[in-house]
């Protein structure tokens, strides 16, 4: 892969990553989530597209709180940042 294709999938896969934390951490609803992942530059490099930016979203969520959970944190805790 090109350094400039490296770079925009790179980038994508960034901006992605701290709309998905913002929604996880219900920072955002899901629907602003969503819009804002769909309106990332190159977010098709990604896979992410319109018919899976839910189950991305849904999914994503629910790792987390399975980590969240495992490891004996609660909801409170995972608040603050």
């Amino acid at each position: 892969m090109g350094k400039v294709k490296q770079m925009a999938m790179d980038n994508a896969e960034k901006n992605v990553d701290l709309v998905v934390n913002d929604y996880i951490k219900n920072k955002i609803d899901f629907k602003t989530a969503k819009n804002k992942v769909l309106k990332v530059d190159n977010v098709n490099m990604t896979g992410i597209d319109e018919l899976n930016v839910d189950e991305v979203l849904f999914t994503e969520k629910e790792n987390y709180w399975k980590e969240k959970n495992a490891s004996g944190s609660s909801l409170e805790e995972s608040n603050v940042d």
